[in-house]
């Protein structure tokens, strides 16, 4: 890390205002997004945030796909640095600004791909642009099963949070049935609409996320579930229930054991009760001998596991 010998200082407000020369040299635009580190020395970090690097693990093998198709040095960028690099030198290429003249490549391409939903990458040779890929989430198989199975336990009230842009997630909660969705939403965002969801009366909100930047949005909600294996570790590590097979539809089982082990807690409950009280009252009335206290005891416990065990053969329908 490199000390430039500046010094700020934070306003009533809170801000921090970044010197000019360190925008201009860094390509911080009004408006860009930074992500805030912090490290044991007490340190502060801010970075450029990019969604592109949260594509990483694709971006990289496309390059890759690429570089051994083409024989050539493959760079994938963001508007301001290289996200992934095959064919040649990676470390000379990787997480370097983009130069001068690949920025006015990507301010040249044609407006009208704007407007396309899926994420795009643009592509560029020798300096001149040559088109773009377009790299789109699929619905998980099982994604519409779980909404439907969803929907069978009762709960409707769906909706999806998203920092992909809101055409493609509105395209994606059409294909699944889902009427309320939100896109182009920062870490924050989400958690503010979460906030938002919470205050509803007799609201009760479950967050599915697996992104590193679904942690904080996991932690906020009344029950976060990530995803076991494709789910980060910070995301695991703030989530409530895990999905090991990363099904989105055992998401509806879950509930659907949930529901059904709680029936059995309060039908164990109020047996137990029922009985030490009837029992309470014949002995009170010399009515009760030993054998009904006996029963009262170690019978009710005995029914009590006998109907527990029920769960264990309960099967999905």
């Amino acid at each position: 890390m490199k000390a430039t010998g500046i010094v700020r200082r934070i306003d009533d407000l809170g801000r921090v205002v970044v010197p000019k020369e360190i925008r201009r040299t860094l390509r911080l635009r009004e408006g860009t997004p930074l992500e805030i580190f912090t490290d044991r020395e007490g340190e502060i970090i801010l970075k450029k945030y990019s969604p592109m690097m949260e594509l990483n693990a694709f971006a990289g093998q496309y390059a890759d796909a690429m570089a051994q198709s083409t024989g050539l040095m493959v760079c994938i960028t963001d508007r301001d640095q290289v996200v992934a690099a095959a064919g040649g030198a990676k470390k000379d290429f990787f997480q370097k600004p983009i130069s001068r003249a690949l920025e006015h490549v990507i301010q040249a391409y044609p407006e009208d791909i704007l407007h396309i939903p899926d994420t795009i990458v643009v592509v560029a040779l020798d300096g001149r642009y040559a088109g773009y890929l377009l790299l789109a989430d699929e619905p998980k198989p099982d994604a519409s099963r779980a909404v439907a199975a969803l929907h069978g336990l009762g709960i409707r009230n769906l909706c999806i949070l998203s920092g992909d842009k809101s055409a493609l997630v509105g395209k994606l909660a059409g294909q699944l049935g889902i009427s309320r969705y939100f896109g182009d939403l920062m870490p924050e965002d989400k958690v503010r609409h979460i906030e938002e969801f919470q205050t509803e009366e007799h609201a009760r909100v479950a967050f599915v996320g697996d992104g590193l930047n679904d942690a904080p949005v996991l932690a906020a909600s009344k029950v976060g579930i990530a995803m076991g294996g494709l789910g980060s570790d910070v995301a695991i590590e703030a989530a409530d229930i895990i999905l090991q097979t990363d099904q989105p539809s055992k998401i509806a089982e879950a509930i659907r054991i949930g529901r059904r082990t709680r029936a059995v807690v309060w039908q164990n409950i109020i047996g137990a009760l029922g009985v030490k009280l009837l029992v309470l009252v014949l002995g009170a009335f010399g009515a009760a001998t030993l054998w009904e206290a006996v029963f009262a005891d170690v019978g009710v416990a005995l029914l009590a596991i006998l109907n527990a065990v029920r769960l264990l053969s309960d099967k999905k329908d």
